[in-house]
């Protein structure tokens, strides 16, 4: 479901065509999404899955514009 949501996040600014006229790489605004998804366990603490979206968010940032990167404990 969070993967879902932050792709129609990023869909839904793509489809709205800010323009971005000082962007060498987009006519348009777009985003890059990092998330997490975790089912909490008491022994975890909110910051271990604030620093898997921050992972996510910068795989999304070496992977290219306008993208989605999700981030599992699992999968990390």
């Amino acid at each position: 479901m969070a993967a879902a949501a932050a792709e129609a996040i990023r869909l839904n600014i793509e489809e709205l065509a800010i323009p971005h006229r000082l962007s060498p790489a987009a006519n348009g605004v777009t985003v890059r999404v990092g998330a997490a998804i975790a089912i909490p366990q008491p022994n975890e603490h909110a910051k271990a899955l604030l620093s898997l979206a921050d992972q996510a968010l910068y795989r999304a940032k070496q992977n290219g514009r306008n993208r989605v990167e999700i981030a599992c404990p699992a999968r990390g």
